[in-house]
C-alpha cells in the first residue's frame, strides 16, 4: 500500500499506535467471540494510521495461532511465526489483495471492484480468510462504488474487506450503512509530541514538525528527514520580504519551487490558519517565530478575521490541484499564493 500512514518507526514495533488502542480492542474482542464483521470501514483523516492498522488486522485474521498480546497490546496478536504470518511479512500471503488508483490515476475504478468481487467470491488459497483492503475507499467512482455493493449485500463466508477511509464525506451511505465503521481521531497534541519525542529521541524540532504535519505525529516522522523545518526560517523571511515589497513575488516564486511543493503549501496553510486563529483570539501562544508573529500582527490590524479565508482558500484550492495531479505549473501556482499574502496588505477592508 502507498499511503502516507503506512510505514511504521521501526523505532516503535507495534501493531497499532498508542492513540489506537481502543479501535484494536473492540475490534479484536469481536474477532475473538467469531463475530468479525464481513465488512469494516476505518474512517478519519489522513495520518492518523489507518493504513498500518488495516494491515495489522489483516494480519490477525490470516493468522493460524493468534496470542494474547500480554501488557503492551490491547486484545489478541498475530503470532508472527506461522506460515501465514511469514506470507504476510514477505509481503506475499495470497489471500490479501489491494485495490489503490492505479499509476497516473486519482480513482479506484470500476473494473478494479470487479476482481475484487470476484476474488473475495473464491475459496481462499491457505484455506481461512480472504481480505480485501481499498485505500483510499473514497477513491471509488460511482460506477466502482456500485459495484462493490454487490460483496457488501452477499459476502461471501470467511471474507473481510476493509475501507480506509480519509474523507469520510464522499463515501456513499448505501456503503457506510453496510460496514461496521471505525473511527480514527487524530490524537491530541499532547499524546503526539509524546509519541514523536519517542520516536526521534536525537530530534529538538518535534513542535515544528507537528506544526507542519498539521497535529498528525505520523506524518511529522517522516517529515523528520527532509528540510522542511529548515526551509521554514527561509520562507517567512522571504514572506516578510515580499509583503514589504523588498523583494518581488516572481523572484520568491523562483526560489520557492525549488522546494517540494508540499511542504510550501502545508507551512503556507498553517501560516494563515495562525493568521485567522490570531485575528479572533489575540493567543500567540502557538506562534515561535517572531519575524511570523509580526507579519500576523500587522496583518490582523488591518483586517478581521472572515478577510483572511479568502486566503486560505485559495492556499486549499492549490493543495486540491496538487492532490488531483493534474501538474500545475508551480511557480505560477506559488506566485498566485504570494499575490494573496501581498493583497493583504492594501488598506482595511470597509
Amino acid at each position: 500500500m502507498n499511503d502516507s500512514s503506512h510505514q511504521a518507526p521501526a523505532a516503535i514495533p507495534n501493531l497499532y499506535y498508542p492513540w489506537q488502542e481502543l479501535q484494536w480492542q473492540k475490534l479484536t474482542e469481536v474477532f475473538s467471540s467469531g463475530r468479525l464483521p464481513h465488512a469494516i470501514m476505518l474512517s478519519g483523516t489522513s495520518g492518523t494510521g489507518k493504513t498500518r492498522f488495516a494491515d495489522s488486522l489483516a494480519n490477525l485474521v490470516l493468522c493460524e495461532q493468534p496470542f494474547n498480546g500480554g501488557i503492551e497490546q490491547k486484545g489478541p496478536s498475530p503470532c508472527g511465526d506461522c506460515k501465514n504470518c511469514k506470507l504476510v511479512e514477505a509481503e506475499a500471503h495470497p489471500d490479501i489483495r489491494y485495490f489503490s488508483p492505479e499509476e497516473k490515476s486519482t480513482v479506484v475504478k470500476v473494473d478494479q471492484i470487479r476482481l475484487l468481487n470476484e476474488y473475495i467470491s473464491k475459496s481462499s488459497q491457505q484455506g481461512g480468510y480472504k481480505v480485501a483492503i481499498i485505500y483510499p475507499a473514497e477513491a471509488m467512482n460511482h460506477n466502482a462504488a456500485n459495484a462493490l455493493l454487490k460483496s457488501l449485500e452477499e459476502p461471501s463466508q470467511k471474507s473481510l474487506i476493509i475501507l480506509v477511509v480519509d474523507q469520510p464525506g464522499r463515501m456513499l451511505a448505501t456503503i457506510r450503512s453496510r460496514c461496521q465503521v471505525i473511527d480514527f481521531p487524530m490524537p491530541s497534541y499532547r499524546h503526539s509530541l509524546e509519541w514523536l519525542q519517542l520516536a526521534l529521541p536525537e530530534s529538538t524540532l518535534h513542535e515544528d514538525l507537528l506544526e507542519l504535519a498539521a497535529g498528525s505525529p505520523i506524518k511529522a516522522y517522516q517529515m523528520a528527514e527532509s528540510e522542511a523545518v529548515a526551509q521554514k526560517q527561509s520562507m517567512i523571511a522571504d514572506l516578510a520580504k515580499v509583503l514589504k515589497r523588498e523583494v518581488t513575488v516572481v523572484s520568491v516564486a523562483g526560489k520557492w519551487q525549488k522546494y517540494e511543493l508540499q511542504i510550501v503549501l502545508a507551512w503556507n496553510v498553517t501560516w494563515v490558519q495562525q493568521l485567522i486563529r490570531y485575528a479572533m483570539t489575540k493567543d500567540t501562544q502557538l506562534i515561535k517565530d517572531d519575524t511570523l508573529l509580526k507579519v500576523i500582527q500587522y496583518l490582523a490590524g488591518k483586517h478581521p478575521a472572515a478577510r483572511f479565508y479568502e486566503l486560505l482558500d485559495k492556499v486549499q484550492i492549490a493543495c486540491d490541484l496538487v492532490a488531483r495531479k493534474t501538474n500545475p505549473n508551480n511557480q505560477i501556482l506559488i506566485e498566485n499564493l504570494l499575490v494573496g499574502w501581498c493583497e493583504l496588505m492594501q488598506k482595511r477592508a470597509v
